[in-house]
């Protein structure tokens, strides 16, 4: 008979982990940043994880299968668990890698072989023993030492990958809003962390029973912010002193100074707009596409969807800029009214549409902290 204790760790997960998925594809299809898609793919194998582990609450002892070999099914079904289980964790990690070097840099070689030995070692019934717990009727594990030692820089890399990004966030964010959302991100990543510390002590009851509810707990916390700003892990590096939007016609109909430095006056700005657009009409009227053009010690980068392009100088520009400039690109060309009024060869704003496209540019600088 299954428990009360497996019923409820099991909808947790389920709730907590497709809520968790559900936010993040959407997240993936507003902004097409490759991270949210592997984060979305993670969620679906801790639920895999998660429902095996279910499964096997129906035995009580081990249903032997090939007694030389040692298989049992329970113990199949807890190494394929944890592979699913392993390979979410993967999933995460090469995302977060992705978000903090705008690339697949070499240190995901490393942590993909890490990965590839934790799955075999998880995976290994020599070194699982497995128990049932009469009392939550279920099965639990204790890991041989071997395999808590790969457990080890996997912890480290959550910690640079995750945590120090987020608190980086919090100390440098001026926005008390922003800081509320960073630390109910730290709550919930805390969470993850516990669970992935607490592997080492699953023979103690007490920390065997909470466990399990940590890691769905924590991953729900964490995603749930998406909600409020899908950029929410992310720091930009770039360097940016003044933003231009124009129409397909290359009008500027909005401008921001960034650094008050007026580096380019406006007229300027406008004659290289104009000489850009000329020289490079095929590349700026594809959507998703990226050019940097450098001038000097100074870059251009130029980033289009639709009718609407955007122009920025500065002196660095990098991947989650341009990711974080596509998506408000999206939200002025999806505004009905403001490209009505934009299809009138408006050459400049007036206050009502002024503000708010002035606080679209506001909130998408804020979330990777430009401003």
């Amino acid at each position: 008979m299954i428990s009360g204790y497996s019923i409820a760790l099991i909808s947790l997960e389920i709730i907590a982990f497709i809520v968790s998925a559900a936010i993040l594809f959407s997240t993936y299809r507003k902004t097409k940043y490759l991270s949210h898609l592997l984060q979305g793919i993670s969620f679906l194998l801790l639920l895999v994880n998660g429902s095996l582990r279910f499964v096997t609450s129906f035995f009580q002892e081990e249903i032997v299968l090939n007694e030389a070999a040692g298989l049992g099914l329970v113990g199949i079904l807890w190494s394929v668990m944890n592979a699913c289980l392993i390979l979410g964790i993967f999933f995460l990690l090469f995302s977060f890698f992705y978000i903090k070097m705008n690339s697949f840099h070499p240190l995901l070689n490393i942590i993909s072989m890490i990965i590839g030995a934790s799955i075999l070692a998880f995976s290994y019934p020599a070194f699982t023993e497995l128990t049932f717990n009469a009392a939550t009727k279920s099965w639990k594990a204790n890991y041989n030492i071997l395999v808590l030692i790969l457990i080890a820089p996997l912890f480290i890399f959550f910690i640079i990958s995750i945590i120090i990004p987020v608190a980086t966030k919090i100390r440098k964010s001026s926005y008390k809003e922003q800081k509320r959302q960073m630390i109910v991100q730290i709550v919930g990543l805390s969470l993850v962390l516990i669970w992935s510390a607490s592997v080492a002590f699953t023979n103690v009851t007490a920390i065997a029973l909470i466990r399990p509810f940590l890691l769905p707990c924590g991953f729900v916390i964490w995603s749930t912010t998406l909600l409020l700003d899908p950029f929410n892990i992310m720091v930009s590096n770039a360097s940016i002193n003044q933003i231009y939007i124009a129409t397909q016609d290359g009008l500027p109909f909005y401008f921001k100074d960034i650094k008050g430095s007026q580096t380019l006056s406006s007229t300027l700005a406008a004659t290289i707009i104009s000489g850009v657009k000329t020289a490079l009409e095929e590349l700026v009227q594809k959507e998703d596409k990226l050019s940097v053009l450098n001038y000097e010690k100074q870059v251009l980068g130029i980033v289009s969807f639709g009718p609407v392009t955007a122009y920025v100088f500065g002196e660095r520009f990098d991947k989650i800029f341009e990711t974080v400039l596509m998506v408000l690109l999206q939200q002025i060309v999806r505004n009905p009214n403001l490209m009505f009024y934009l299809s009138q060869d408006i050459v400049s704003l007036d206050e009502e549409f002024g503000k708010e496209v002035n606080f679209m540019v506001d909130e998408a600088l804020k979330s990777v902290l430009i401003l």
